[in-house]
């Protein structure tokens, strides 16, 4: 037999990054090295640098400042990589056609553990070298060519160092910059003369922790350092005392590295954000969010456009510093305010003691409407040349006190609601008479207008509602001569559903939605044919058909206030052809956008409701059905508003902590914000999109405040993400499914994520297709339910701390898409097992036994117990069937087997090494018998105990992983009984296979072979191949492969072979999970800190 371990694909953490030139780019994440192209967000080359060494840095030999090229951008350029103990010289084909290469030209092992690399000549020999400071305060100067040390030169203090960097481009005026374990930074020179006990230059105090990072500026003056006290201090190297030039504050976690560019200081943090700092005032410019834990890493490209950064995640993410300036707004300075002009110049009645802005609307990009306390509509336009410029529209009485004003996105429609229930609508382009009318089309105040975009340029769709909670949706329709104003339905909110605050309206797709202050939302069905009733100055028609809500959800965002809704075009892959299938994208103050899909199905092939879906009935014997299939947290404050700029490119404004962000929803990086000066959520704010770029408005102080972002200050781009991020916390669960001749990968860990990804082979890329954060601690197992099958619907169970226990329904297109970040699969909770109300229970493993109407799923308890329960899809239940209620120790895995004939076998492993088998026959029969069409009836549950058959003492400590092989051998001696092959790893860092026979009131072992040695730390995972060979993983990141010592292996006291041995890249490794591709490949994915999918050929 042959056998290979070849990785296919493999994501950690990155931990180091460098740019080859201006738009190529190497990413290190293990021993692996990518290098990417900034510019098609492609992958180019990757290679494998070390096999058991984590990569920590990378250093490019900057040929601008050695002299050797005129020319930085060489086609060739070479690469100092170090990591542990290990170094290597490769080079890297920098051609901008995506031509670049990979080669590793050498392999070295230095004797003490690498802390920073450097390339250097020698000014006599003209001699390429390269500089390595240690972790003992050492630097080593080594030949690039041969790798031979050339000189060792020793610091007077041996501190131990954390972080290092040099500076200088030869021997003689190289300068080593040692963070020490003492908070103290050591700047020393190398002498190649004095190669012992160099004095310490300078010495730089104030760190209160660690030093983590180190960074030179381009002229070596000033030196950025980063340390465990989470903060940022730059030094002046050239004066003599008081070289603390400043000291920031403003990561929430330990900051890992620096880069000190010309113009900003860029910081990475274990908060998962980089921070931008103004070189000159050090004041905060930008923070970029990469992930939920960790930025590793950080490098900047030659002209400093660009900046680079590595998340814990896997993520790699190059971000835009010109996007930068002017998007942070943090002082008064920055706003441009308009006072109200003397009362005088607009009022000519009474004077009022207070005057003050009431409600405005942006109108144009330099034109705002105000209404003031005094009744007045005013306009206000600003220029370079003339300033502000006010003019008084009208003065209405009914204007006085109260009015509520709204715009369209782009201001060519504004309304007032005023206290009598008139709404006045203006059209600020047209002239002066026809741009205005007024009319009373409600019986109580105005308490909300919502203007939206119609299905031409000229067509506005108005949503008002009044005191009392009618909402009427009417249309506006602009001409050259003025406008059309037409009433088209009532919507019915019944008072108890709060005040409607979000609506959208489309009659192509056929259908309204409302959100309101209580979080519900209506979806109303609207008719094919709609009467456009005229309403008149002295009201709507009162004929207007009134609309009853199809849907109703209530706390579709928890008891928070719905903010705003968007309807889409649903995706074609996922719903049927009809024109009534969309998406309902929400926005609520509970500080998440909300996903959910509508569709109409037959009445008899609709669901029942459930926790993510509702069902509402229609004429024709049809049914509306809602499912929630996906949501995310954008801010921890509020979701204050949401829109549509473009077709497809939503916007989102979000307040959390008197900050406000106008965020790009595609890449949620903000384009503009707002911090400590925007005065909260409560008051009035809007977003106007024009031709020249974004202006935003809001009150403040009584008086309107706006910002602007001009076009040419907008970059292309802010972020390119050149690897979307897995998981920044351990993965503990991972399994996969083949489906449609695609590889889904489901994970869920320590973030509390579950996980859908779609693996593409043949380009090595994990494709996150949805996500979900439902459980509220770690998920520590998944598994699908492949038997469960409605044409592309799959069934997947998580399960986790808190005994949570989940069911997804996951729906996949059964095409593939050329692009791969097609939203083709939707991922909806489907039943679930509320949280324990004890903190320290937990579901350590389940399994999953498939029935023909439902499911059954056993469950391993940290109290020691073993549960059946009962997955009913059709009514969205889990219901316990059985229960072992004597166990005393952790059960910590579990598998399940068919023998056949309709027998199943149950095996648990706990924590004192021993193994459990149960008979589960009768429990399996019972679920076969269950009719979908009746809803279960609750049973009481029974003792799991008189199902148990056997308990085997299989290892020393926790039994970590089983997993179970129906053996296909004819053995003569079994009389019909069924056989097992039964494989387990454990604590105690052993793997065993036995050889069970399976009676009907007992269990026989027959057959035993082990590998007591078998790892040095505790085996995570071990999985059983159909050609008898058994694959291994453990916390010291060993994969092993096994076979038996046929064919005399029924001797006593019988080892396992080694067939070989590897080295996964999967720091931490907690679940090893194998799939079948063809007859004799097998894949193995392996989760932990990252995911690594390897392939094991066998001949």
């Amino acid at each position: 037999m042959v056998t290979l371990l070849v990785s296919r694909y493999s994501q950690g953490p990155v931990t180091a990054l460098a740019f080859v030139s201006d738009t190529l780019i190497l990413s290190a994440s293990g021993g692996t090295l990518a290098l990417y192209s900034v510019d098609s967000q492609k992958l180019v080359d990757q290679i494998t640098v070390f096999e058991y060494a984590r990569i920590h840095g990378v250093s490019v030999h900057d040929y601008s400042t050695s002299g050797e090229k005129e020319d930085w951008q060489v086609d060739l350029v070479r690469v100092v990589v170090y990591g542990s103990k290990s170094w290597a010289i490769v080079s890297v084909d920098s051609r901008e056609d995506e031509c670049g290469r990979i080669e590793i030209e050498s392999v070295h092992t230095a004797d003490d553990w690498i802390k920073a690399a450097h390339w250097v000549r020698d000014r006599e020999s003209d001699r390429q070298l390269v500089a390595l400071a240690t972790a003992h305060n050492q630097v080593i100067i080594v030949d690039a060519e041969h790798g031979t040390c050339v000189h060792r030169i020793s610091c007077e203090e041996r501190s131990i160092l954390y972080a290092a960097v040099f500076y200088g481009r030869f021997t003689d005026e190289l300068l080593v910059a040692a963070g020490t374990v003492f908070n103290q930074i050591l700047l020393w020179p190398v002498r190649l003369q004095d190669a012992n006990n160099i004095p310490v230059h300078q010495r730089l105090c104030g760190h209160e922790g660690v030093i983590f990072g180190l960074s030179f500026s381009e002229d070596g003056q000033m030196l950025a350092s980063v340390s465990d006290d989470r903060s940022l201090r730059i030094w002046n190297l050239h004066k003599q005392r008081n070289q603390l030039v400043t000291t920031v504050f403003g990561h929430q976690a330990r900051i890992w590295q620096s880069v000190i560019l010309d113009q900003f200081v860029v910081t990475a943090s274990e908060d998962g954000t980089c921070r931008v700092w103004d070189r000159q005032t050090m004041e905060p410019v930008d923070v970029w969010v990469q992930c939920e834990k960790n930025v590793w890493a950080l490098a900047a490209n030659k002209k400093q456009l660009l900046v680079a950064a590595g998340g814990g995640d896997g993520s790699v993410v190059v971000w835009s510093l010109a996007a930068v300036r002017g998007k942070r707004v943090e002082q008064e300075s920055q706003l441009d305010i308009a006072y109200l002009p003397p009362q005088l110049e607009y009022n000519v009645g009474e004077l009022r003691a207070s005057e003050r802005i009431r409600g405005f609307a942006l109108a144009a990009w330099d034109q705002a409407l105000l209404t003031t306390d005094s009744g007045h509509i005013l306009r206000c336009t600003w220029s370079k040349q003339h300033g502000k410029c006010w003019f008084s529209i009208l003065r209405d009485p009914k204007l006085i006190g109260y009015s509520m004003i709204a715009s369209s996105t782009d201001g060519n429609l504004i309304a007032i609601g005023l206290r009598d229930g008139s709404v006045m609508l203006l059209a600020p382009h047209l002239p002066s008479p026809i741009n205005m009318q007024s009319a009373k089309i409600h019986s109580a105040a105005v308490r909300a207008l919502i203007v939206l975009p119609g299905a031409a340029p000229e067509l506005f769709e108005l949503i008002t509602v009044d005191a009392s909670g009618q909402v009427l949706w009417s249309r506006a329709e602009l001409f050259d001569s003025g406008f059309r104003w037409c009433a088209i339905v009532a919507l019915d909110v019944s008072p108890g559903r709060g005040l409607s605050v979000a609506a959208a309206v489309n009659q192509t797709f056929g259908w309204a939605v409302i959100g309101t202050t209580s979080g519900c939302l209506l979806v109303f069905e609207l008719p094919t044919l709609l009467s456009e009733l005229p309403i008149s100055p002295q009201g709507a028609n009162n004929s207007v058909l009134v609309l009853m809500p199809a849907i109703q959800w209530p706390r579709a965002h928890g008891q928070h206030t719905l903010t705003a809704v968007v309807l889409e075009k649903a995706h074609p892959q996922l719903t049927s052809d009809t024109n009534s299938d969309c998406v309902i994208v929400t926005s609520g103050r509970d500080g998440q956008i909300q996903r959910f899909s509508l569709h109409v199905v037959p009445d008899t092939e609709a669901p029942n409701e459930a926790v993510n879906v509702r069902c509402g009935d229609m004429a024709n014997d049809k049914r509306v059905v809602v499912s929630r299939i996906a949501s995310k947290r954008l801010t921890e404050g509020w979701v204050e508003g949401m829109f549509e700029r473009e077709k497809g490119q939503l916007y989102g404004v979000t307040f959390y902590r008197k900050r406000l962000e106008l965020l790009d929803l595609s890449g949620t990086v903000p384009l503009v914000v707002l911090s400590t000066i925007s005065s909260g959520a409560s008051k009035q704010w809007q977003v106007l999109f024009a031709p020249q770029g974004i202006r935003i408005g809001f009150m403040r102080k009584g008086q309107l405040a706006t910002h602007c972002l001009p076009r040419q200050m907008q970059p292309s781009y802010s972020s390119r993400i050149l690897v979307r991020g897995i998981s920044s916390l351990d993965i503990r669960a991972i399994c996969t499914l083949q489906l449609n001749g695609m590889t889904l990968i489901a994970s869920g860990g320590e973030d509390c994520y579950v996980r859908l990804h779609r693996y593409t082979e043949d380009m090595s890329e994990l494709c996150l297709l949805a996500s979900e954060r439902r459980h509220s601690s770690a998920v520590r197992c998944a598994l699908f339910v492949p038997s469960c099958v409605e044409n592309n619907i799959r069934y997947l169970v998580t399960a986790g701390g808190g005994c949570e226990l989940r069911c997804w329904r996951i729906c996949v297109s059964s095409l593939h898409s050329d692009n791969l970040s097609d939203p083709n699969a939707t991922m909806i909770e489907w039943a679930k097992v509320p949280k324990s109300d004890s903190a320290d229970l937990r579901i350590m493993d389940i399994a999953v036994i498939c029935t023909a109407s439902s499911g059954l799923v056993a469950a391993a308890y940290s109290d020691g117990s073993v549960r059946l329960w009962r997955m009913d899809t059709h009514f969205h239940t889990f219901e316990c069937v059985a229960r072992d209620y004597t166990g005393t120790h952790c059960v910590l895995s579990v598998a399940a087997v068919d023998l056949g004939n309709g027998r199943t076998l149950l095996v648990s492993g706990a924590t004192n090494g021993q193994v459990s088998f149960w008979d589960i026959t009768r429990f399996t029969a019972d679920s076969d018998n269950i009719s979908c069409s009746e809803e279960p009836q609750l049973q009481a549950v029974i003792d799991l105990r008189s199902s148990l058959l056997a308990v085997h003492n299989m290892h020393q400590s926790g039994v970590n992983s089983i997993h179970i092989q129906c053996t296909t051998e004819n053995i003569p001696t079994c009389k019909d009984n069924p056989v097992i092959l039964m494989a387990t790893g454990g604590d105690d860092g052993c793997v065993a296979i036995r050889e069970i026979e399976i009676q009907r009131t007992q269990v026989l072992s027959r057959l035993e072979a082990r590998r007591v040695d078998a790892h040095a730390s505790s085996v995570k995972g071990v999985v059983l191949l159909s050609n008898g060979v058994l694959c291994s993983v453990s916390t010291d990141q060993r994969l092993a492969l096994w076979t038996l010592p046929k064919p005399n292996w029924a001797s006593s006291d019988v080892q396992l072979d080694l067939l070989e041995m590897s080295f996964t890249q999967v720091a931490d490794p907690s679940a090893l999970y194998l799939f079948q591709h063809f007859e004799n490949r097998f894949s193995l994915v392996v989760a932990g800190m990252g995911v690594e999918i390897i392939d094991i050929n066998t001949d």
